[in-house]
């Protein structure tokens, strides 16, 4: 027989792998989850989403042209100094030989002064000779007259010998004494250092009416607006221009001419730019022209080449025509360039432009601010008429 304890064991052992197939969905999808889960996690570390806003106008001009154009500068002073120095090289050549000569001729003029004394010298020695030779004559004839013997004795000492009358000085002492008197040297010639050049384009001259040149790379014309929804503003460094004047105190014969390319402006986002150009009609008008008139001074320092004052002349935008007044500050930057800035506000519909609006709900403000920032290079002295 068997034992009932050993026979009951057997069925007991069954029910485990049923237990593990009824979970086995459940652990499969827990899995399933988890690698969700972490495929998630993995596309969040991977990807990144960032919102910009448009970017706005720069003002200022870019450093890489500002770059560009340093080396320009220094190009041109290199060729300048390379110039200047040949010359220089060259005016020294021709001074030493001037010198050289000049050095000859002085000494040939030492040589016939000293021969012209030592002849003086000479006939004078000889004249001398002369009155002594006829004065010791004179005594031993006088002596034989007297019957003394021509040497003296204890009779007739030579104390009591009467002495020789004292001869007058020659006529030619007078002539020695002048001929022996330096001749007043000649004042010295100022004479040129071999480095006195100048650089081509050294830079403006605040005192003296010079004439400048807009350097385009670095020079901007632009506005700020405004609206209901925000600012912005519209930008071009398509710009070229000149400026002739004198920037001590107030000039009324200052003139100027400044002229940027509408289809230049930028305002960072394409939708409005080509509204901007519709309301300007830019083919039409394709330029926005600043012309200078008088500069009226508030402020001028020449040593320090600073200038601050109102520029007067008038804006021509959409084919019309303003006259304003524009604050300007003027400076020279490090590279000798003229730094001019302005800014004037006016008004769309003093030019015939009416201000934008969308839907009645977004409305551009009808003032503007205008502003200049502009860099010069000096081209020299200007004419009295220019």
């Amino acid at each position: 027989m068997s034992d009932p304890a050993q026979g009951g064991s057997a069925p007991a052992a069954a029910p485990a792998p049923s237990r593990l197939v009824r979970w086995a969905p459940t652990l499969a999808g827990l899995a399933l989850v988890g690698v969700g889960f972490g495929a998630l996690g993995v596309a969040q570390s991977q990807v990144e989403i960032t919102v910009r806003p448009p970017e706005a106008p720069a003002e200022g001009p870019d450093p890489l042209a500002l770059l560009r154009d340093d080396v320009a500068t220094l190009q041109a002073d290199l060729s300048a100094l390379s110039k200047g120095l040949g010359t220089n090289l060259e005016q020294l050549a021709r001074g030493l030989d001037r010198a050289s000569a000049e050095r000859d001729d002085e000494q040939a003029r030492q040589l016939t002064k000293l021969q012209q004394r030592l002849r003086t010298l000479e006939r004078a020695e000889n004249a001398r000779a002369q009155r002594l030779a006829q004065q010791l004559a004179a005594l031993r004839a006088e002596l034989a007259q007297r019957g003394a013997a021509p040497v003296a004795s204890e009779e007739t000492p030579l104390a009591q010998a009467p002495a020789p009358e004292p001869s007058p000085e020659p006529a030619s002492e007078p002539e020695l004494e002048a001929a022996s008197e330096p001749e007043p040297e000649p004042a010295p010639k100022q004479k040129r250092g071999l480095f006195s050049f100048k650089l081509a384009g050294g830079g403006p001259d605040f005192a003296q009416r010079q004439r400048y040149q807009v350097i385009a790379s670095l020079s901007r014309v632009g506005f700020d607006a405004k609206s209901t929804l925000h600012d912005f503003s519209g930008v071009t460094s398509k710009v070229r221009g000149w400026l002739t004047t004198r920037l001590t105190g107030d000039d009324a014969h200052a003139r100027g001419h400044v002229e940027a390319e509408v289809a230049g402006l930028k305002t960072g986002v394409e939708g409005r730019d080509e509204e901007m150009l519709k309301r300007l009609d830019a083919k039409t008008h394709p330029k926005i022209v600043f012309e200078l008139s008088r500069l009226e001074a508030k402020q001028s320092d020449a040593k320090a080449r600073t200038y601050s004052g109102l520029a007067h002349g008038a804006f021509q935008i959409h084919g019309k025509r303003k006259e304003v007044r524009v604050p300007v500050q003027i400076e020279v930057d490090r590279s000798r360039r003229l730094v001019a800035k302005g800014e004037v506000g006016l008004k769309l519909t003093d030019f015939g432009i009416e201000p934008p609006s969308v839907a009645g709900a977004i409305n551009m403000e009808n003032e503007i601010k205008v502003w200049l920032s502009l860099r010069l290079r000096s081209l020299g002295q200007a004419e009295a008429d220019q």
